[in-house]
């Protein structure tokens, strides 16, 4: 064996070993907070992505994705991953797989390369996953997608002083907004006597929402609400 022969495989077992090394750090120091998630079956066939000829092997940044928790959401990584030039001799059987590390209050299942992401209800918060892509012929590149998780749904008491709105405990009072298309027959308020006000519950995805209250049949601002919009009709909407 020639010197040059010998220093060239020695290249290739380092190369090797630094593989195996690292994919040994990752999976033992991630500690009991995170999971793998990656496909069963085989490897998948990619679709050429349109930057691909004559670029690296490598991700795109990946955007800022916005979950709510408790729903599931898919995120397609294709459009992401650029595969580089693939020679012609393999490029029918260059395929990859995506893996992901995620907490295990975010449970990330990975079907080919679209992700589905379950947020446990509760969690809100800038998190990240790690994506790991790999090839067929030995390639892989390594890359991290925030997320960001808000609670899925919100409750907020509504309580409306009678006195306020003109009512008497025998008027219907209801509220009308964005968080129910608008229909005022979904969002009853009901008398008080103890407080002489109407009241109930709105349960909302988070963020503020123009309403109005519907007070036998008149639509009207929330006077018990000092924040307003404009309604785009010359009136106002409490907010």
């Amino acid at each position: 064996m020639t010197t040059a022969m010998f220093i060239h495989k020695s290249h290739r077992m380092m190369a090797f070993f630094f593989i195996a090394i690292s994919t040994f750090t990752i999976s033992s120091f991630l500690g009991p907070a995170y999971v793998y998630a990656e496909p069963a079956g085989n490897y998948m066939e990619p679709e050429p992505h349109p930057e691909s000829t004559g670029s690296p092997f490598r991700l795109k940044p990946f955007p800022l994705l916005k979950v709510l928790a408790g729903k599931p959401f898919v995120f397609d990584t294709e459009p992401y991953i650029v595969r580089g030039r693939i020679p012609e001799t393999i490029r029918n059987s260059e395929k990859t797989r995506v893996l992901v590390i995620a907490p295990r209050d975010c449970p990330v299942t990975a079907d080919g390369h679209s992700l589905t992401i379950e947020p446990v209800n509760g969690l809100s918060g800038l998190l990240t996953l790690t994506i790991l892509v790999r090839t067929t012929s030995g390639k892989q590149v390594m890359g991290t997608i925030p997320v960001l998780v808000t609670p899925a749904l919100v409750t907020s008491q509504l309580a409306v002083p009678s006195e306020l709105i003109g009512a008497s405990a025998d008027s219907t009072v209801s509220t009308a907004g964005s968080f129910n298309g608008w229909d005022p027959s979904k969002s009853q308020l009901t008398f008080i006597p103890g407080t002489d006000t109407f009241s109930g519950s709105l349960t909302t995805e988070p963020g503020a929402h123009p309403y109005k209250l519907v007070v036998d049949g008149q639509w009207i601002p929330d006077p018990s609400n000092p924040r307003f919009i404009d309604d785009g009709f010359g009136g106002k909407n409490s907010l």
